[in-house]
Formats: C-alpha cells, sequence, structure tokens
C-alpha cells in the first residue's frame, strides 16, 4: 500500500502538493538575499493527553462513556533574515479510545502540514502560505451536524493564501488577502459534499489617534459544491469596524456589515434549476481587560462560512473568558461559549445550537514541561433533539528547542 493509500489521497493530489510547496520553497529563494544569513530554529512540542467523556457521540441514550488517548507532535522548522522569514510546519496527532462507546470508529490518525514564506520591506509586506491537512471526519463534522459520524472518511484541505500589507504612512495602510480552499473526502458520500472556496478581500486601515484604528473592508467569495445540483453561491460582502483603547487596561473592537449571498442550483432529479439570494448582517463585538494577575475578554459575532453538507451556513457566536495567574508557575481559566448555527443557502437541514462550559488549570513543572487539568460540559441542540454530555482531561506538554 502506498503513502497515497495510507493517508487517502490521490496521486493528483500528492502531485499539487509538491507542485505548491515546490513553489513556495523557490518563492523562500527567490525572496531571499543573495546571501544567506545562518539564522535557522527547530521546536518541537510533544503532548500526551488522557481524556474521560461520558458521552462522546451526543446520543441521546448516553452509551458512548469513553476513555480516550491523544498523542501530538509538533513540528516548526524556521529560517529568518532582516528582511524574509520561512516556516515549514508538520502536525501528527494519533487519537486512541476504549470503554463501551470507544469503538474502532472513533480511533483517529491527523496530519498537518504548512508551508510560509514572508517578504518585509520599509512599506510592503508579503507573505504566502499554503497547507494541507487530513482529517478524521468522526470529529471533524460534528461542528457542521452535532453528530459523531460512524462512517471512517478523511476530510481533505488544501489551501493557499496570500497577504499583502501596503502601508502610505504611519497612519494609513491597505491590505489584500485572497485564499482558495478545495475540500475532498478520500470516500464518497451522500452527506458530506466536496467543495471549493475563494475569498478575495481588500482592507484600508486609517489610525485616528494614538489609541484608536478604523477599517474598511471589501470582499467577495465563490463556493461551489460538488454536488447533484452544482450548488455555487456568491457572497459580497462589507464592513467598517473601529479598534479603541478606552484605558490602559482596556481595549474595544466593534464590526459591523452586510452580506449578499446568492446561490444558483442546476436542475437534478426531476426539480427546475433555481436561484436565491440572502441578505445577512456581519457583526462582532469585542473587549479585552488585562490587570496584572488576570485576563479577561469577551466576543460577539455572526458571520457566514462553507459547510462540508455543501451549504453556505451562518454562525452566531458568544465567547467569554479569564486567566488568572495564580504565581510564576501556574494558572487558572474559565471559557463559557454559545453559538448557533443555520443553513442559508438551501433549506434542507437542521440547525445547530451548542452551549460549553470549561475551566482548566496550568501548571508549569520545568522550563520546558507543562501540565494541564481541564473539565468541559456540552450542551447542544441538534434538529429539536437534545443532549449533553461532560468530560474530563489531563495532559503533559514538552516544548522542545532543537535548533536556535
Amino acid at each position: 500500500m502506498n503513502l497515497a493509500t495510507k493517508c487517502g489521497c490521490s496521486f493528483a493530489m500528492v502531485h499539487h502538493l509538491r507542485v505548491v510547496f515546490g513553489v513556495l520553497f523557490y518563492g523562500a529563494m527567490s525572496l531571499a538575499s543573495p546571501v544567506l544569513a545562518e539564522n535557522w530554529s527547530l521546536n518541537s512540542t510533544v503532548s500526551e493527553r488522557f481524556t474521560y467523556n461520558d458521552n462522546i457521540r451526543q446520543s441521546s441514550g448516553r452509551t458512548s462513556e469513553t476513555y480516550g488517548a491523544r498523542t501530538s507532535l509538533l513540528t516548526d522548522l524556521g529560517w529568518q533574515s532582516p528582511r524574509v522569514t520561512a516556516n515549514l510546519k508538520a502536525d501528527f496527532d494519533l487519537n486512541r479510545f476504549v470503554g463501551p462507546g470507544g469503538t474502532s470508529d472513533l480511533d483517529t490518525f491527523g496530519q498537518f502540514y504548512k508551508g510560509s514564506v514572508q517578504k518585509r520591506t520599509s512599506t510592503l509586506d508579503v507573505e504566502l502560505s499554503s497547507s494541507f491537512r487530513v482529517q478524521d471526519t468522526t470529529f471533524s463534522e460534528v461542528e457542521d451536524t452535532g453528530i459523531l459520524s460512524q462512517n471512517k472518511n478523511n476530510r481533505l484541505t488544501l489551501s493557499v493564501n496570500g497577504k499583502t500589507d501596503y502601508r502610505v504612512n504611519r497612519r494609513l495602510s491597505f491590505s489584500l488577502l485572497s485564499s482558495i480552499s478545495n475540500v475532498d473526502f478520500s470516500v464518497s458520500s451522500a452527506t458530506l459534499t466536496p467543495f471549493l472556496n475563494v475569498d478575495v478581500t481588500g482592507k484600508m486601515r486609517r489610525k485616528l489617534t494614538n489609541s484608536s484604528e478604523a477599517a474598511l473592508s471589501l470582499g467577495w467569495s465563490l463556493f461551489k459544491a460538488d454536488n447533484l445540483t452544482n450548488t455555487t453561491s456568491y457572497t459580497y460582502k462589507a464592513n467598517s469596524s473601529l479598534t479603541t483603547k478606552l484605558s490602559p487596561r482596556l481595549t474595544a473592537r466593534a464590526l459591523a456589515g452586510t452580506s449578499v449571498i446568492r446561490t444558483d442550483r442546476d436542475a437534478s432529479l426531476g426539480a427546475s434549476a433555481s436561484s436565491s439570494t440572502a441578505i445577512g448582517g456581519l457583526l462582532e463585538l469585542g473587549l479585552d481587560y488585562t490587570l496584572a494577575t488576570m485576563q479577561f475578554s469577551f466576543q460577539a459575532t455572526r458571520g457566514f462560512e462553507p459547510s462540508a453538507t455543501g451549504n453556505i451556513r451562518q454562525s452566531d457566536s458568544v465567547n467569554a473568558a479569564v486567566t488568572k495567574r495564580i504565581n510564576s508557575r501556574s494558572n487558572i481559566a474559565m471559557n463559557v461559549s454559545a453559538r448557533r448555527q443555520a443553513s442559508v443557502s438551501s433549506g434542507a437541514g437542521t440547525g445547530l445550537k451548542v452551549f460549553t462550559f470549561a475551566p482548566s488549570y496550568s501548571y508549569s513543572l520545568a522550563r520546558e514541561w507543562r501540565f494541564d487539568l481541564g473539565y468541559t460540559f456540552r450542551l447542544q441542540d441538534s434538529g429539536g433533539t437534545q443532549t449533553s454530555s461532560n468530560s474530563v482531561f489531563l495532559s503533559l506538554t514538552r516544548d522542545l528547542s532543537l535548533l536556535q
């Protein structure tokens, strides 16, 4: 069995990866100065995480009690000169579960690779990056449906991103951001839809005072699903934002805008072709408050994003987090969040509402070692069916600097 088959990739996908990372490598070399400074770094993080979940499948019968172990390895190879930075990252994680709900369909092996290069001048910053992720759909699609899939499948995501920042002066700057993402699955599925997403955004930032900044953003995106109706959505969006430092400790952010989504579907299975238009608001409110030993943050957002079910979804979320530093080695944190989402490009499907409460404790055992302990309560409503789960985890992490 070849490598492409093992990770669920086609030979075409592997070839595309070689091309993309080749472009990044030669791009880094062309952007670099003729004399390559020997400024390399190699960092690695190894983590072992043990979990208990009394209802990992979010089933109403609560028959999915599990004990799990997750092994993670993250490596980051970097090179830096006064004007150029290049990075190659790789992330692997292996999940194993036992118990009444811990059947083999929950065991997963995830992979993530990313390459990036950035060139800086006195007025212009240019960044190009590409990434490839192999993610088991058992857990990745729970954000779309609220249900753990029992059909083994791999979600394959290939992304290319570009960003350009141009500073006119100390107060005015312009940015152009673009991204292309292709999502596919190693096994064809009636419920999971491959799709292509293209996004282009232009942004102008203006510093009003020493403590406040305003921004105006215009964007366009294309979402094309590989389904029977060839669902295609065009999104046009515009928003303005303001960030201001109300005091040395308090910072506030506000964003408001609108989004127009046009969706076209081809004729299929006796149904005629159709088109629809949806108009929705974009919103973000945020507060950050910092004390000597405590940090508090609050954020409320409304936005639109593609889902693996072949639709554009609207997502509303509220999140509050508090972190308290006990001493130089330990801290405690608490995170509370609520989210609801529903499709706006299709009348099919049901909405999802999720509430989570997650306190945690972290302790630095030594310079490279860290211990974490946490609890998460999850309450969700998927299509009118309400379920809940409780989970506890403890993890041991080591951060290594192999080359500096």
